[in-house]
């Protein structure tokens, strides 16, 4: 039995999330593994939280602290809707005032993704009508949002939604145009050595390709779904070091059409994005393959990267914040904690216990 297998049996560590929670909500950073005050809190993260929590939930009761944390992260992102201009705001200081009257586009539309998972997985019917609340007055944003990455994470949000609530009118809607939207920027950039959605490859990238096929398959689309899976198979192969190991684009500097990848700094968040994409591609496939291609990212966290270092710690749940060309950085913040303990949820709740993988393939 290998390391990873043997982790992937046990129960999800959160202590780390636990250090990083207070009254108030999530906070972004840490310095190593102690929380860091100073930088406060964001929307992004207690999102992301609230996603974590619903992910467990919807395989086991939640124990006293995580359903406690739930109710934070919930919270803290019905503070942050904006009923002044129907937008989340995102950061808020560490004194908890609100620095911003209105988030980035990405943010509001990953947080309406994360009230669509809490629509779809929370068993707290209390939650669900505050999440269906707030998803309803903020989705209705979305129409003037013009990044192609927020209509990926509506799409995201309208497959949580309708899962638990099929036939809902205006989520339809809103799945229809984002998908639209997405498949025409798809459509008019990709070519046969640039299977993509623009003329750069940044952050978050597989989400691209996940909501793509998610539409396509929802909506009965062949040639939707198709894109979906050809761009992610296209991404899966870019995101390969020269060691065969997982590398995904680098965030410093991207990679920009005719030019080089970057390689480094390697994030943990696309690592998740990755195996979240490959899982569901294998869902609705059946490609068995595309379960290996989640492994393979997966294996990322546990040091099957260029550095050979293991960049999660699955004694506490916490997360380091990636990788630099010559080392780890050692702090673990919230967004790297909860894309790997995410990444976990997920691959428990795909391949169960025992782990299903190949021994090649993880060590």
């Amino acid at each position: 039995m290998s390391a990873l297998t043997h982790h992937l049996q046990t129960e999800i560590s959160t202590s780390h999330l636990a250090k990083m929670t207070d009254s108030i909500g999530l906070l972004q950073h840490a310095t190593y593994a102690v929380a860091n005050r100073e930088f406060g809190y964001c929307v992004d993260d207690n999102a992301r939280g609230l996603l974590f929590t619903t992910y467990v939930e919807s395989q086991e009761h939640l124990n006293f602290g995580l359903a406690k944390e739930q109710g934070v992260y919930l919270e803290f992102v019905r503070k942050a809707f904006n009923p002044e201009n129907g937008r989340f705001r995102n950061f808020m200081n560490e004194a908890g005032a609100w620095v911003e009257e209105q988030g980035s586009d990405d943010s509001h539309s990953r947080t309406l993704w994360c009230l669509g998972s809490a629509i779809h997985r929370t068993r707290s019917e209390e939650h669900r009508k505050l999440a269906i609340h707030l998803f309803s007055e903020a989705s209705k944003a979305m129409y003037s949002i013009h990044s192609p990455r927020s209509w990926a994470y509506a799409i995201l949000a309208a497959d949580e939604y309708l899962a638990q609530l099929p036939g809902t009118p205006y989520v339809h809607e809103l799945l229809v145009e984002m998908a639209s939207r997405l498949w025409r920027e798809y459509r008019i950039c990709a070519a046969p050595d640039w299977l993509w959605f623009e003329d750069v490859v940044s952050y978050a990238n597989a989400r691209l390709c996940q909501a793509m096929m998610i539409a396509g398959d929802l909506l009965a689309k062949p040639k939707m779904l198709n894109g979906g899976l050809e761009s992610l198979q296209w991404l899966m192969a870019n995101q390969r070091s020269k060691n065969d190991y997982f590398a995904p684009i680098g965030s410093n500097g991207f990679w920009k059409r005719g030019g080089e990848r970057a390689w480094f700094d390697q994030q943990p968040l696309e690592a998740w994005c990755s195996v979240s994409a490959c899982i569901r591609a294998e869902k609705i496939t059946g490609d068995e393959t595309w379960g290996e291609h989640a492994r393979y990212a997966f294996a990322w966290f546990f040091g099957k990267n260029d550095l050979e270092t293991a960049v999660c710690d699955p004694l506490t749940g916490g997360c380091r914040d990636g990788l630099h060309p010559d080392r780890v950085n050692e702090n673990q913040g919230a967004e790297s904690t909860l894309s790997f303990l995410c990444s976990e949820a997920e691959m428990k709740a795909a391949y169960g216990s025992p782990f299903k993988s190949s021994e090649a393939i993880l060590f």
